[in-house]
């Protein structure tokens, strides 16, 4: 039995000690701080439209969520400009209307919650871009500026409709603001080099990283998971069958007429290394059946004709063992002939 929870990191470390102490696997997809880079050459049209969906979809509830805007200073004024005017369109309403695209948060707590960490951040010295006063459930879309490592705001997963901006001085300072927390789930990097953007992604500690996407991406085949506080295992597509199936190694017993050493009568039709078996002995007998001789190390081609013909073979150990689940006893009128764990044969016709 598999174990899988989603939940906050608090949580799965308790879900993780009760599976540990039963000897269960455990699968976890916990929590994040999903950060969305903003290189100095990237598209910010295309940036303001990922991190807003990737911030305020669902109401900001996604494990996925855009929650940092890292964006360098080059570009920062720009984007932050353009990122306002787009935050100002997304109005929040009853969902049951359903005309707007921001509904309501899970509950009253969610709302204090993310009320704190604003708070926080503004009274050490970030602004706010966008956002006003809750209507009990219903939270405007919030955008805090110039929020640093220091604030809660950059540390502490909100799970609402608020996303932090946050500068970096150059590429280097943005990996390491984006590396600079306990999650590692999702992140994004934007920029119109897809080099460069391979570059960054290799260095960001997450899960999942998009280059020129949103944070909140899934697909059936991706194998969906994180590192760090935001847990570990995978799920979906081949890793998920591999996470929810346990490997197991089945072997069957041949019948001992099936299993034949090769018999001194007959010659050796081919020695040699082949597709992948490794070397190979294929002895013809009189019979019209063949042997079939595989698992060697290296073959020798006076020991293979000796094998072959009934001449004395001398030091097995010429054959090196390669393979030492797969063995037989050589015998010869019956009675077993140095016995060696380095060789296995089954008869084909």
């Amino acid at each position: 039995m598999l174990v899988k929870t989603y939940s906050s990191t608090a949580v799965g470390r308790i879900v993780a000690v009760r599976a540990a102490q039963n000897l269960k696997p455990v699968l976890l997809e916990l929590g994040g701080k999903a950060p969305l880079l903003v290189l100095d050459d990237a598209d910010l049209d295309e940036a303001v439209k990922a991190a807003a969906f990737g911030a305020f979809m669902n109401q900001g509830q996604i494990c996925m969520s855009t929650e940092r805007i890292i964006v360098a200073d080059s570009v920062a004024d720009a984007f932050v400009l353009k990122f306002k005017a787009k935050v100002a369109t997304m109005a929040t309403g009853n969902p049951r209307d359903g005309k707007t695209p921001l509904g309501a948060v899970v509950d009253l707590k969610t709302m204090r919650h993310v009320d704190t960490l604003v708070q926080d951040a503004l009274a050490h010295g970030a602004q706010k871009i966008n956002g006003g006063d809750a209507d009990g459930v219903l939270m405007p879309a919030t955008v805090i500026d110039k929020v640093t490592p220091s604030m809660k705001l950059f540390r502490d997963e909100s799970f609402g409709p608020v996303v932090a901006v946050v500068r970096a001085r150059d590429e280097a300072h943005a990996i390491a603001l984006a590396n600079d927390t306990e999650y590692g789930l999702s992140a994004s990097v934007f920029t119109k080099d897809t080099a460069r953007g391979l570059r960054v992604a290799k260095q960001i500690k997450s899960g999942m990283c998009h280059i020129n996407g949103p944070t909140v991406h899934d697909e059936a085949q991706m194998p969906f998971g994180g590192v760090k506080g935001s847990g570990y295992g995978r799920f979906g597509g081949k890793a998920g069958i591999d996470a929810f199936t346990e490997l197991r190694w089945i072997t069957i017993e041949t019948r001992p007429e099936a299993v034949v050493v090769a018999p001194w009568a007959g010659h050796v039709m081919f020695a040699g290394p082949f597709r992948g078996y490794g070397q190979i002995l294929i002895i013809e007998h009189a019979d019209g059946y063949h042997s079939l001789i595989a698992g060697l190390g290296r073959i020798d081609t006076d020991v293979g004709r000796s094998l072959a013909t009934g001449e004395p073979v001398g030091n097995m150990g010429r054959l090196p063992d390669r393979n030492p689940t797969l063995y037989f006893e050589l015998r010869r009128h019956g009675q077993p002939v140095n016995p060696q764990p380095w060789l296995a044969a089954e008869q084909v016709r």
